[in-house]
């Protein structure tokens, strides 16, 4: 057996080597060219509902003109400005002609009553006469608004009409200014023609008649 000489290498032990492994196999063009599936989204959980104690964001307010049928100003302000003048005109004609604080408490009242009867009055009208002229006077609200602005304009166009003449013939006055108010406002407030009007202003003067016989019969049996 002959000895290893110093510069020799010393044989590689076959159990101290190591294989390297074969290059990887290079991606078939087939794969690259096909999506690959992505894992499915998982669902966000729903935010937990948070109680407003004041300090979180107001939320934002809805236009008037946004609820309101029709045009804002026919169906919404101007009624509130005939209101609003037509019960100005009422209440400084009660002081005006009164003497005493009793007496503008009881005009005032007599106006109130006034007012309250007329709205009563013709909301039973319209509905009898959108039923006879097939009308529709849109939503409740608005038709209130308007039928406020029809029972105190035309009587305050009246009034301003007899204090202005006086006496007698401010009667008559008062009943030929506030008659076509009345008419106009009526037809141009809820859009009618002459036709619908008459059969409107009709039926709202017949009960208005009607209910004040009632009115005054039911107080005289009373009294």
């Amino acid at each position: 057996m002959t000895a290893n000489q110093p510069g020799d290498s010393a044989p590689a032990d076959e159990s101290e080597t190591y294989d390297l492994a074969d290059d990887p196999a290079p991606p078939d063009a087939s794969d690259l060219a096909a999506p690959r599936s992505l894992p499915p989204a998982v669902p966000a959980a729903p935010a937990a509902p948070v109680l407003n104690y004041g300090g979180g964001r107001a939320q934002p307010r809805q236009p008037i003109e946004d609820l309101i049928e029709g045009s804002p100003v026919k169906d919404f302000y101007l009624p509130i400005a005939l209101c609003l003048v037509g019960t100005a005109v009422l209440y400084g004609r009660a002081a005006w002609g009164a003497d005493s604080l009793r007496q503008f408490t009881s005009a005032v009242g007599l106006v109130a009553a006034y007012v309250v009867w007329n709205l009563v009055v013709m909301l039973v009208g319209i509905v009898i006469a959108a039923k006879l002229a097939d009308v529709g006077f849109g939503g409740v609200t608005q038709a209130l608004l308007k039928l406020a602005a029809l029972t105190v304009a035309p009587l305050a166009a009246g009034v301003l009409a007899h204090a202005i003449v006086g006496g007698i013939w401010g009667e008559f006055a008062a009943l030929a200014v506030s008659t076509p108010v009345y008419w106009w406002l009526f037809a141009y407030l809820f859009d009618l023609d002459f036709r619908e009007t008459m059969i409107c202003v009709g039926v709202i003067i017949i009960l208005k008649i009607f209910s004040f016989f009632v009115i005054r019969g039911s107080l005289l049996a009373l009294g």
